[in-house]
């Protein structure tokens, strides 16, 4: 993770987040531009939230480790939105990981000053409320999509959220207890994918070969 310093970086992401002109200045002044790699790991799972988070570029996970020692991917977010909304309302340590899938910049304000400032601000509880929704829109549709389609579907759908331009970085273990499935299922329909050109399997990545099939297919 490093500091964005150039100013006009900062000025153009902060159009990007329309709220900010009804954010306090005392606020807006002790918020920093964030910029996070690959694989970085935005928001800790079972610790404080330190920050009210903006994200204006890339695209983000959410994973859970359980106690069992598996880790389930369960949603994935684009920018712009709202990370740390529940701590926010909460006051408790994050429930879930948030993981950085590609290049991600984000707006960071000190988590407590955030609830002193924006507790009363209607415009803001307003956009907090549509992203709760949208996020648990998503998860819904999730639901939806495991009993309504096909494994081969859902697993398109995954690689394509979850891919860093055209590579996946996910190990396959994971890829295959977040889909719920089997190490051996998980192959078995990778190696019909790579037969059809679709991706190609390495060691250590999945490469999506031909993106617009791979889009085509994950529509069902």
């Amino acid at each position: 993770m490093k500091k964005i310093e150039n100013k006009k970086i900062i000025a153009a992401d902060q159009k990007k987040i329309t709220l900010f002109r009804c954010f306090p200045r005392e606020l807006l002044e002790q918020g920093q531009l964030l910029e996070y790699e690959p694989a970085e790991v935005i928001i800790a799972q079972g610790q404080p939230v330190p920050y009210l988070c903006f994200l204006t570029e890339g695209r983000c996970r959410i994973q859970g480790n359980l106690a069992n020692g598996n880790v389930i991917i369960l949603d994935t977010n684009n920018a712009p939105c709202i990370l740390g909304e529940m701590e926010f309302l909460d006051e408790q340590d994050s429930a879930f990981a948030v993981i950085a899938i590609n290049e991600c910049r984000l707006f960071a304000f000190p988590m407590e000053l955030s609830r002193a400032m924006l507790n009363d601000n209607a415009v803001f509880l307003h956009e907090l409320c549509l992203t709760i929704r949208r996020k648990e829109n998503s998860k819904a549709v999730r639901i939806v999509e495991t009993y309504g389609y096909t494994f081969e579907h859902r697993l398109a759908s995954f690689l394509l959220e979850n891919a860093n331009g055209n590579t996946v970085l996910i190990p396959k273990t994971i890829i295959a207890q977040s889909l719920g499935i089997s190490y051996r299922q998980l192959n078995n329909v990778l190696n019909d994918l790579e037969q059809k050109g679709l991706i190609q399997k390495k060691r250590r990545s999945i490469m999506i070969t031909a993106p617009e099939l791979l889009h085509k297919l994950s529509e069902g």
